[in-house]
């Protein structure tokens, strides 16, 4: 298929593919069709950039959405100035609410949450890890 690649499964847009649909969405725009396909690719493109810093956590964030896997749950309760909320957030893998403190909840996006399910086994090490750190404490 022209644009498209097969990784683990699933199609993936080819970045010559994504900068075509960015012309063509110049291209369109006075018809305001192109507003929307750059809208669309800035949504891909962002995507991919978070599913990539999947591969490229610390220990800490990792033990976070390793425990959020653990219990099933997509909501994470989290001070929302906590430095792994802040650099979660900032990654695109977690979603602030609109509450501010202590015990604010963030979401893990629905496609970031698919991906952490395939990768459960990997990431329930760090769960029983971070259990056990806190039993000792």
């Amino acid at each position: 298929m022209l644009g498209y690649v097969v990784r683990q499964g699933r199609f993936q847009i080819r970045d010559d593919l994504a900068a075509l649909i960015l012309a063509v969405g110049f291209l369109f725009s006075f018809l305001g069709v192109g507003s929307l396909l750059r809208n669309l690719l800035q949504v891909v493109l962002r995507r991919r950039q978070a599913i990539a810093h999947l591969d490229a956590l610390n220990k800490d964030e990792e033990t976070l959405l390793a425990r959020a896997v653990k219990s099933n749950s997509r909501v994470i309760t989290i001070f929302s100035l906590d430095a792994v909320a802040l650099s979660l957030r900032a990654k695109g893998l977690i979603h602030a609410s609109l509450v501010i403190g202590e015990d604010a909840p963030h979401t893990i996006p629905a496609y970031i949450w698919k991906i952490l399910q395939r990768r459960k086994e990997q990431l329930l090490p760090a769960a029983e890890r971070s259990l056990g750190e806190r039993k000792r404490i």
